[in-house]
């Protein structure tokens, strides 16, 4: 999802705002570049996280390691990420209480403005998928951010920079969207 609404029907908190970039890790995959920087270019407050990357193999990404844990029980987890038109697909990888990890797409770093992407733990993900721990299908919690993951997309661009802010933890009912239905407006 990657709108402007609020995920779920319920409260929202900023687990990173940006200014933590520190606590993360790159790691390449494949034959890629990249390298974290805290970007002054932000979606809010002072700072964001800036990634910059290379990809010139067709299956090269980058895992970014934040290690954030996340209090409570959401039932979604949000980053704001500013893209470069690279169409560079995106996921989140969580591991649970009990080791189980989840993981899924939540879009890509298609256009030069803010957009909201969001894993919804109630599997309508793409590729979402979950494996280890006791692997019995049911968030323990609390939760663990593990990794961001960023591919090379299907545009042909091939290096640029992202930018990743304001981590956000959600909880409520999950919404997806709205159906307009009628001819009277």
């Amino acid at each position: 999802s990657s709108d402007l609404s609020a995920p779920t029907a319920g409260s929202s908190t900023v687990v990173d705002s940006g200014g933590r970039i520190s606590s993360w890790q790159n790691i390449n995959l494949g034959t890629a570049w990249s390298r974290l920087s805290t970007g002054t270019f932000a979606r809010t407050g002072q700072t964001s996280i800036r990634l910059d990357y290379s990809f010139p193999g067709a299956k090269d990404g980058v895992e970014l390691r934040p290690n954030l844990t996340l209090a409570g029980n959401p039932s979604a987890v949000s980053l704001w990420v500013f893209g470069d038109r690279s169409c560079a697909p995106i996921y989140v990888k969580l591991q649970d209480a009990s080791g189980e990890y989840w993981q899924g797409a939540v879009g890509c770093a298609g256009v030069a403005q803010w957009q909201r992407e969001t894993l919804y733990f109630d599997g309508s993900a793409t590729n979402w998928k979950h494996w280890g721990g006791d692997n019995n299908s049911a968030i323990n919690y609390p939760l663990t951010l593990r990794s961001v993951y960023v591919y090379r997309g299907s545009v042909g661009v091939t290096s640029g920079a992202i930018y990743l802010d304001d981590i956000t933890t959600n909880t409520g009912a999950n919404v997806h969207g709205v159906d307009l239905v009628g001819n009277t407006w």
